[in-house]
């Protein structure tokens, strides 16, 4: 069994095609826990449709914490964008990450443009190879251990950016045995980076990645970032 937790805030065009995915995957072993931020559209009669267990939500990190809470076994993580393409993927990830404490695997865009491919290329072999003082994930879609995710008092609820990655050091830190599996992968849906701007986002991510090596943990306003905007 695992339990796959969904942080939400007015999804209703996306939630339903994750659940649908979900559903469709030959593994079936598991509960859905949607973490709902008081969305104002019909985020929460979606996941009650869909036989989820709905609890109260937040920002991404306090919303994935809330979720863990009631989980009755290991944790999956996975954003309210995200869709699994592939029916044996959860089957072959969780193999394959059971054997490891954190695990997450390749994302890729919901879309063949040139810019949107480029972007999560960069992303992907950045999350994987290129960490110096910190160590980095895909948090769209994240598995960890129960008991590590106690041990670490999840996610630092007091971050305003990259709190996965914040994870995943600490997680480092303990000699946690870490996947990053880049023959497996999901897909996730583009509309930030339509909505900002395929520069505007590009200089986000790169700002926030040279604080974090610089500074460390992005505890304060450094650019604008919303959930549940898009």
């Amino acid at each position: 069994m695992i339990s796959i937790i969904i942080p939400s805030f007015n999804e209703e065009k996306y939630l339903g095609k994750l659940l649908d995915s979900i559903k469709s995957s030959k593994f079936k072993d598991f509960e859905i826990i949607v973490s709902d931020n008081n969305s104002k559209d019909n985020t929460k009669k979606i996941a009650k449709k869909y036989g989820c267990v709905v609890t109260k939500g937040g920002k991404p990190g306090v919303g994935r914490n809330n979720g863990a809470k009631l989980a009755k076994h290991d944790l999956l993580f996975i954003d309210s964008d995200v869709i699994i393409k592939d029916p044996l993927l959860l089957e072959n990830f969780l193999k394959r990450a059971r054997k490891y404490d954190l695990a997450t695997c390749k994302i890729l865009p919901l879309s063949n443009n040139f810019f949107h491919r480029g972007y999560y290329i960069v992303k992907n072999y950045t999350n994987k190879y290129l960490w110096i003082k910190r160590k980095h994930v895909s948090g769209q879609f994240l598995f960890i251990k129960k008991n590590l995710f106690k041990k670490l008092k999840g996610y630092d609820e007091t971050l305003y950016l990259a709190e996965e990655h914040d994870l995943a050091t600490r997680a480092y830190l303990e000699n946690a045995k870490i996947g990053f599996f880049m023959d497996l992968k999901v897909y996730n849906s583009v509309r930030r980076i339509n909505k900002e701007g395929f520069l505007k986002q590009t200089f986000k991510t790169l700002y926030s990645e040279l604080y974090r090596f610089l500074f460390g943990k992005i505890k304060k306003k450094i650019i604008k970032y919303e959930f549940g905007r898009y």
